[in-house]
């Protein structure tokens, strides 16, 4: 018969292995998941790609120009290890994930004493559909881990004590993760909340007990210390690069004061999610001279609607304020002022003086410095928050998420590079769209058309007709109207074209080099473009996407059910610790959790307010993850008697003495 302690020590081994074991089977299923190769976004995928390859190659993020550091390295240090490593980049991020969830398992073991609970909590967080859908190249697949592996580690530091040791070690690696995840999003300010309140209830409790106050202190300091090392070496390099010393150089530079100055300027009612309307740019080209030298960019036709469309469907004829900083700084660019870091910056800082001088004097009507920080928004659009806030609460729970995916870019160049470089992952994208793209066009006065025939594998592939007005206007033929071509091929080797007449035939590999021409028949083919693609036999098999349907919708029945009872015991253990004048550790890891997810969500409202549409899946990844977290740890904290046991020896009053 087994002992108590041999009983536990068995059943925390079992529970250890069902850990693992999930863990294993989640990275598998991740593994098969689709993923959209998205080449042509030069603001997310792509860039992500490109700066990624450029590091793998030692390049760091490449030659500066207006896109170097409009974010942040983060995820192209992952993309390039992962790349390093030979592991696909959705498996390493499946990886990164299970660990994460497993190290936030073992402190909650380590807070609780609970091999069950801490067990619940990482299978509840491990499958999340969330971390499910990563279906995109983005930053946004490493959230949910950065913040659960800094949430691990400063549990794990501030219950060092339990285990007889100081845990500085662990405090510095929360100082790590913390600049990884700075470096990572520009807007990681929202976990500064859920962070400080952590480490503030623990100060005031040594405090307030007269122990362990050196090793807190020293541990804080250390993490500090650490998170600000960590940022010092990245903007050290870009320093040494490029002459900048910031991790980016979006915040805190000339370019972040000049688009709060534009924002300053008031030229009637403010337009919804469009920061810098026509009428204020009009009167600063007025007043400014750097300013005025963009306006050829600025109001070019070709530059305004298009993506900001998407954005914001009201500034199609204008730009939101998720495009207009990217605008303004490609708008510097064409006259020369991103030649190098220091340019921009004194283009930039010039820019700001300029207008700030108007608004001081007169010339400009324009609000207080500190209101311009933040889009301006009209006085009805403040009606709307709860709805926007109902929309983010809605998503949390998983209600109404859909189960789309964008098609890849299997046309822009570099979409095989880039498909290559992130690990051949799985596509969603219809055989016939993949494969090599050849595009160009075929004139034979006599009548008569184009085929693609291959040999490995064997198949003749139809050739679709495009309109071709330049080719009918240059033969001066009527009848060419509809000769360009686009046709995706298997693959450049054993594909050619042959006319539907039979009569002659030219090989594929002879026109790679494109632009090309040659005789086919009796007529003249050219090719303009050949973009080696996704190979057809990245296609997606059924069953990963059958899995994740069933894990996406037993979360979907459960999670607003499980966050409801989750709030409401937070809400019950708040009463509860008030009147105790005591905080337990798992209540002080749900109000963490708590904080953290409200601050997400409440940094997305405003921007959604203000900006462009960001209450979405993909912004609301690491937020996920903290509601779980935050609703079991508020259901095991909330009356267990076994719970009230497990409270932190210094919140019972118990002295462990000087550090």
């Amino acid at each position: 018969m087994l002992t108590r302690p041999a009983f536990d020590a068995w059943r925390a081994g079992w529970m250890v292995a069902a850990a693992v074991a999930s863990s294993l089977l989640f990275i598998a299923l991740v593994h098969h998941l689709p993923v959209s190769i998205l080449a042509g976004a030069g603001y997310d995928d792509a860039w992500f790609w490109q700066r990624a390859e450029s590091i793998a190659a030692g390049r760091w993020l490449g030659t500066f120009d207006s896109m170097t550091l409009i974010k942040g390295p983060g995820y192209p240090l992952f993309l390039a290890a992962s790349h390093v490593l030979g592991l696909p980049a959705t498996t390493m991020q499946a990886v990164l994930y299970a660990a994460a969830c497993l190290l936030l398992g073992g402190a909650v073991y380590r807070v609780s004493g609970r091999p069950l609970l801490a067990l619940v909590l990482v299978l509840a967080v491990q499958w999340h559909p969330a971390a499910l859908g990563w279906n995109r190249v983005i930053r946004d697949n490493i959230g949910g881990a950065q913040i659960l592996i800094v949430l691990a580690c400063l549990l794990y530091f501030l219950h060092a004590r339990r285990a007889g040791r100081r845990g500085w070690g662990w405090a510095v690696s929360a100082g790590i993760a913390l600049a990884w995840l700075w470096t990572t999003r520009e807007d990681a300010v929202w976990v500064v909340p859920g962070i400080t309140l952590l480490l503030l209830a623990h100060a005031a409790t040594a405090w307030r007990e007269r122990v362990d106050r050196r090793r807190l202190a020293v541990g804080v300091g250390l993490m500090a210390f650490a998170c600000a090392g960590a940022l010092g070496v990245v903007a050290g390099v870009n320093m040494a690069r490029y002459g900048a010393f910031a991790t980016v150089d979006t915040r805190g530079t000339a370019y972040r004061d000049a688009l709060t100055a534009l924002q300053r300027v008031r030229v009637g009612p403010p337009v919804h999610q469009v920061p810098v309307p026509e009428p204020v740019r009009q009167a600063v080209y007025a007043t400014s001279p750097a300013f005025a030298r963009l306006r050829p960019y600025l109001e070019s036709p070709e530059h305004r609607g298009g993506e900001a469309c998407r954005l914001a469907p009201q500034s199609c004829s204008d730009y939101s304020g998720g495009w207009f900083m990217w605008v303004l700084r490609a708008a510097a660019a064409s006259i020369g002022e991103y030649r190098s870091a220091s340019a921009a910056e004194a283009y930039f800082r010039t820019l700001t003086d300029e207008i700030d001088s108007a608004c001081d004097d007169g010339r400009l009507a324009c609000t207080g410095r500190l209101a311009a920080s933040l889009p301006p928004v009209d006085p009805a659009q403040w009606k709307t928050v709860p709805g926007r806030v109902g929309k983010a609460a809605q998503l949390l729970t998983w209600q109404g998420v859909g189960g789309g995916q964008p098609p890849s870019d299997t046309a822009a160049a570099g979409v095989g590079a880039m498909w290559r470089f992130v690990g051949r992952p799985p596509v969603r994208d219809p055989a016939e769209v993949l494969g090599t793209q050849v595009a160009g066009w075929f004139h034979d006065a006599r009548p008569g058309w184009l085929a693609v025939r291959c040999t490995h594998p064997v198949l003749l592939v139809a050739v679709e007709r495009q309109p071709s007005p330049d080719i009918a206007l240059h033969f001066a033929d009527p009848g060419a109207g509809m000769n360009r071509f686009r046709v995706a091929v298997p693959a450049i080797a054993g594909c050619g074209f042959e006319p539907t007449s039979g009569a002659g035939a030219v090989a594929l590999a002879a026109l790679a080099g494109a632009p090309a021409a040659a005789a086919l028949g009796s007529g003249t083919l050219t090719v303009e473009s050949v973009v080696e693609g996704i190979p057809p036999t990245a296609r997606e098999q059924a069953w990963p996407r059958a899995v994740r349907h069933v894990i996406w919708s037993a979360y979907a029945r459960v999670l607003p059910w499980l966050a409801g009872a989750g709030l409401l015991a937070f809400l019950w253990a708040s009463w509860r610790a008030a009147r105790n004048r005591r905080l337990e550790p798992l209540y002080l890891l749900a109000a963490t959790a708590w904080c953290l997810v409200a601050a997400r969500a409440a940094l997305l409202v405003l921007v959604d307010l203000s900006a462009f549409a960001a209450i979405r899946v993909d912004y609301l990844q690491p937020a996920f993850a903290l509601l779980v977290v935050a609703s079991v740890a508020s259901l095991s904290s909330s009356g267990s008697p076994r719970a009230r046991r497990s409270a932190h020896p210094v919140a019972r009053g118990k002295k462990w003495g000087s550090p």
